[in-house]
């Protein structure tokens, strides 16, 4: 299959491709949409099936709804609501008949992958939400008065009064890899709806909180039985699987892991019960110690799937993966978070050639199907050793770390080391608080290396910026739980799922991840951790059900196949070529995020294979100065 080339080879184009988006705009007693050509649910190409990015609007006794997404479970609601709204015109009315009935309570009932906008005139408030995982991006920027509102940053940027200035903070702490505010973007005027929130918005007041919460940390965890476990959760995945078939003609991104295997088998198994197309699989045949191509192609024969198999070769850019994956990246509106996306988006469109709207991955599963080794902490902390060396046995058997390393990791840094911290700093809390404080701050200093921020301005605010962190929200006693909450409220887990929104829109279809909807995690947030682990291994839920269903393929003792290493090799190998293109870091260093006399002789260790550091260091400056230069 030919490929044709997505970006210039002109050594000097790192502009922006053309980004789309609708806006609304409030100010107090004004809502405005976007013109009426932008406000549209459907696209007659997709067979009326609901379109990336495009948004309904509704009006009706004061009030007026936009809703961009889908809006699971229709029929039900309406059939909650009464006979007088069965006939509504699309989710929009339908939200608009809802919240007539509930009022703000209505968010609570409300499923699916969406951005809503409410404003209730009479009561003089506008409610802006994002749905309880984040699929849907919405954020909010000011300027000249107004409050504007969209999917897209980009639209936002080009509203007046809208500075288009870079939030420097943001980006050193993304070279230190330090994600801490939800609501922060790589922009200074544009903030971000978290998942599962609420921007309300007064006439005197404005608040933000959390509308869904599948493990409240204030309350006592609801386990399920362990012998239900495993019916709950399958029954949930069809649930959730049906739901993105629904959509139109639907593929896989198709790897040889456990979960998109699974996906896989839910897919083709859903798709015969409903009558529904086949869905096609969808492989990157990946060279070396990665290769899953076995395993891909017997997994779609067995499943009677048609499959495309691509070589990596072929998907990643007839210029080289790291300078093709730079371009991709200036074309964004945030930089670029997984170098995988150029290869995966050009695999998504082989499907696409074959009709398919709709394209589903395994994403999701090593946070929800796993078991977090934190819970050494717990375990430890009660005394329950023989459950302990179980998760032992699990992590050392699922995944090909030695088991020196596997038990340093499992007994002291995630369990006894954890347990001491937190009972120092408790005490430290009552009897010293100053002197903790001072340790942080020293904890903090350290962590800033020396190529950070040599503008001492930025390097205060960096500073700051830390301590406000150490203030935290209320935790939960478990260590286990604890780990639940990055994978609701973390920013990477928001930049990974509008990264994935922007593609889908640019592709003009939907990337979707089962393991990453609402109610499928509300159920394996409550699956106890034994169940998780069942019959030895990690992903218990799905691993024994794989290995009766292709007995020849080994899913019962698969272990975690790990791309780093070849990711290492590919930055490596073209680093020299993409460092002469770019010229130096002349960006960040510009900003004062760098200095850049030091990141590159640093970094020139790197490529001379002089240095302890991989590729991934390489990874994220040449991505964040690609990026900058689009952008300033």
């Amino acid at each position: 299959m030919i490929v044709e080339p997505r970006y210039s080879d002109a050594t000097t184009d790192w502009s922006r491709g053309p980004q789309g988006g609708w806006v609304v705009r409030f100010r107090p007693g004004v809502l405005e949409g976007p013109t009426q050509q932008s406000v549209s649910a459907c696209d007659p190409t997709m067979d009326s099936a609901p379109k990336p990015g495009l948004l309904a609007r509704a009006a009706g006794s004061g009030c007026e709804v936009f809703f961009g997404g889908v809006l699971y479970d229709q029929p039900k609601l309406a059939h909650d609501l009464g006979s007088e709204v069965a006939a509504a015109d699309g989710p929009a009315e339908l939200v608009l008949w809802a919240y007539h009935r509930w009022g703000e309570a209505v968010l609570g009932r409300l499923k699916g992958i969406f951005s809503l906008i409410i404003w209730d005139g009479p009561q003089r408030q506008l409610f802006c939400v994002r749905d309880p995982m984040g699929h849907y991006p919405l954020f909010h920027a000011e300027g000249g008065g107004w409050l504007y509102l969209s999917t897209s940053q980009e639209a936002l940027l080009r509203q007046p009064g809208v500075s288009r200035s870079v939030d420097r903070v943001a980006l050193a702490n993304h070279l230190r890899h330090h994600w801490f505010d939800r609501e922060q973007t790589f922009y200074e005027a544009v903030r971000r709806v978290p998942a599962g929130h609420v921007l309300r918005v007064g006439t005197n007041e404005r608040a933000e909180y959390r509308y869904w919460d599948p493990a409240p940390v204030d309350k006592q965890m609801d386990w399920i039985p362990e012998e239900e476990a495993l019916e709950r959760f399958d029954a949930m995945l069809d649930r959730t699987v049906t739901r993105f078939l629904e959509l139109g003609p639907t593929a896989i991104f198709l790897s040889g892991g456990l979960d998109s295997v699974s996906v896989a088998a839910a897919a083709r198994d859903n798709s015969l019960r409903m009558g529904a197309p086949t869905p096609w699989g969808l492989s990157l045949g990946f060279p070396g110690e990665v290769d899953e191509t076995p395993i891909q192609k017997s997994v779609a024969r067995g499943l009677g799937m048609p499959q495309v198999l691509t070589p990596f070769a072929d998907s990643a850019g007839t210029e080289g993966f790291l300078l093709s994956v730079l371009r991709a990246s200036a074309n964004l509106e945030a930089p670029l978070l997984s170098p995988w996306l150029s290869v995966y988006e050009h695999l998504a469109r082989q499907g696409r050639d074959q009709g398919c709207r709709v394209i589903l991955t395994g994403g999701g599963g090593d946070e929800w199907l796993g078991v977090s080794p934190f819970l050494a902490a717990d375990l430890i902390r009660s005394g329950q050793f023989g459950s302990l060396l179980r998760l032992y046995r699990a992590l050392r058997t699922s995944f090909n770390v030695s088991a020196s390393v596997t038990f340093r990791s499992l007994m002291w840094n995630c369990g006894l080391k954890r347990l001491l911290h937190e009972s120092a700093r408790d005490v430290l809390g009552k009897v010293a608080p100053s002197y903790l404080q001072a340790r942080q701050a020293e904890r903090t200093q350290r962590s800033m290396e020396s190529w950070l921020a040599p503008d001492p301005a930025l390097r205060a605010e960096l500073f700051r910026r830390d301590s406000q962190s150490w203030e935290g929200e209320p935790q939960s006693r478990s260590f286990y739980l604890r780990e639940l909450r990055p994978a609701l409220d973390h920013q990477l887990i928001s930049l990974e799922c509008e990264e994935l929104f922007e593609s889908g829109r640019r592709e003009q279809l939907w990337f979707l991840r089962p393991y990453w909807d609402a109610e499928l995690i509300e159920v394996l947030c409550h699956i106890p951790p034994q169940s998780l682990i069942s019959g030895g291994r990690t992903k218990g839920l799905v691993r024994q059900s794989l290995a009766r269903r292709f007995p020849d393929l080994g899913f019962e003792r698969q272990r975690k196949v790990q791309a780093a290493n070849f990711l290492t090799s590919l930055v490596v190998a073209d680093a020299a070529r993409a460092w002469q293109e770019l010229g130096d870091l002349q960006a960040l260093s510009d900003l004062g995020i760098v200095d850049g006399k030091a990141v590159k002789a640093e970094l020139a260790q790197v490529m001379r294979g002089e240095s302890a550091s991989d590729g991934s260091r390489l990874w994220f400056f040449l991505n964040l100065e690609a990026w900058l230069r689009a952008h300033i």
